[in-house]
């Protein structure tokens, strides 16, 4: 009797036909989108509506909407400019002279955009354009800095007729550091940087545009002593990014770099050679990591990792918790977060890419950085792509038929026989073959041990 109860609750089972061999899972490239649900986190995302003239260059990248910036190292430059243009115009004697301008259609000389920049620029930390209207001046970290500072005219400047004054060019120069640094009096403007630390700043520009269509004969006042306020974050790429990758690890698995053009930037296996699982290391105030696992059977399993300081929650693709220990999650001893795996099949690796803003009322705010619209033809992003894990094998699985069924397959689960460890990096009492063997081959050769 206690023969036939147990095998009417245990079925072994063997993934070997399926497993045998890694082809069958480099053929697994299923994948679906999340759906949107009220359970995901929602991260704040930079909004900027800049005119065309606002030109900005230097950095590795930039956003579409000019939001975000990397800059390769503290030496590396992110400049602004508005009005860096020459037009060419005749003086009340007919000399021809010089001014700084925008155009539009260089093939139209007659429409331009001429500019004026009289009042002092604002500078604030941790502040976006959005939140402008509670702010004092104390805040501004330009207070004190002049606006010719960062205005010019050209060498060869006239008055413009209807304007009284000659037009101006704005450049402003940002650069990193460890803490804030306004700029110095210099004649170079490429040695007078503002100075800043990484993170998020909005940079208010009060001016006056002069815009014509008929060469100068006439100008109209486009916006009267208006302002730009132009949010955006700045980060040493390295803090993101070294080599092109981001900056986190997989230990204890075999590694294997992929080539640029590849949909991943490395693959990694792994088949129950040693106890130690493969183990992922990250940053969790900087990526969010999606997972999409294909199991043996060739069946997905969305899973988005979010961390909020204290827990952890897996996430389906609905924003339900869940429930099968596909992966698990822990913090290591310096603080990394890490997410160790132990099914058969392929795990697709994804990341998001935040920045955690704690601000001088003790609140904090996390940021969405859209990296993916960031240019991949950069060294510094070029493998700023997924990441594949493969955990291939023979593992020995049992189904309970007392336990409830899968109400997905309208089966009962089927479960392995290895016991994982308590933070989920290592396994014993392993029963796939792969682990049994190894520990035959261990057994009989103690010099392997």
């Amino acid at each position: 009797m206690r023969t036939k109860k147990l095998f009417n609750s245990i079925f072994l089972s063997f993934a070997a036909a399926a497993m045998a061999m890694l082809g069958f899972v480099l053929s697994s490239t299923k994948s679906f989108l999340p759906s949107t649900n009220a359970a995901f986190t929602e991260y704040t995302k930079i909004k900027n509506t800049l005119p065309e003239y606002l030109e900005l260059s230097g950095g590795v990248a930039s956003t579409q909407d000019k939001s975000i910036v990397l800059l390769d190292g503290s030496k590396s430059t992110y400049t602004l400019t508005i009005g860096s243009k020459v037009i060419t115009m005749q003086d009340s004697e007919g000399n021809v002279k010089n001014n700084y301008g925008y155009l539009p259609d260089q093939g139209n000389a007659d429409e331009y955009y001429l500019f004026n920049f009289t009042s002092s620029l604002s500078l604030y930390k941790d502040i976006t354009n959005k939140e402008l209207a509670n702010l004092s001046s104390s805040n501004n970290l330009l207070l004190d800095t002049p606006i010719d500072t960062f205005a010019s005219d050209h060498d060869e400047a006239i008055n413009v007729t209807g304007l009284g004054k000659a037009p101006q060019k704005l450049e402003v120069n940002f650069t990193l550091g460890s803490e804030f640094a306004p700029p110095v009096e210099s004649q170079d403007e490429d040695e007078n940087p503002i100075t800043v630390e990484e993170g998020l700043y909005t940079l208010v520009i009060p001016m006056t545009v002069y815009h014509t269509t008929d060469g100068g004969v006439t100008y109209t006042t486009v916006t009267e002593d208006a302002q730009i306020e132009y949010t955006f974050m700045i980060f040493n790429s390295s803090t993101y990014f070294t080599s092109g990758l981001q900056n986190a690890t997989m230990d204890n698995v075999t590694s294997v770099a992929l080539s640029n053009n590849s949909g991943f930037s490395r693959f990694y296996y792994y088949n129950y050679t040693t106890t130690a699982l493969p183990k992922f290391s990250y940053n969790p105030y900087a990526y969010q990591i999606t997972i999409n696992f294909v199991d043996y059977n060739e069946t997905n399993h969305y899973m988005k990792v979010e961390y909020n300081g204290n827990n952890f929650s897996v996430l389906d693709k609905n924003g339900k918790p869940v429930t099968q220990n596909y992966i698990m999650t822990g913090i290591n001893d310096n603080g990394q977060a890490y997410i160790t795996f132990n099914e058969l099949g392929s795990y697709d690796i994804s990341f998001e890419y935040l920045y955690l803003v704690e601000k001088e009322d003790g609140t904090s705010e996390i940021f969405e950085l859209p990296f993916d619209e960031l240019d991949t033809e950069d060294a510094t992003l070029q493998y700023n792509k997924a990441q594949r894990l493969y955990i291939y094998g023979y593992q020995a699985m049992y189904t309970n038929f007392n336990e409830p069924v899968n109400p997905s397959t309208n089966q009962p689960y089927s479960r392995e026989l290895k016991t994982i460890s308590d933070d989920g990096t290592s396994f014993s009492q392993a029963a796939d073959i792969t682990a049994g063997f190894r520990e035959f081959i261990k057994d009989n050769n103690p010099s392997l041990s």
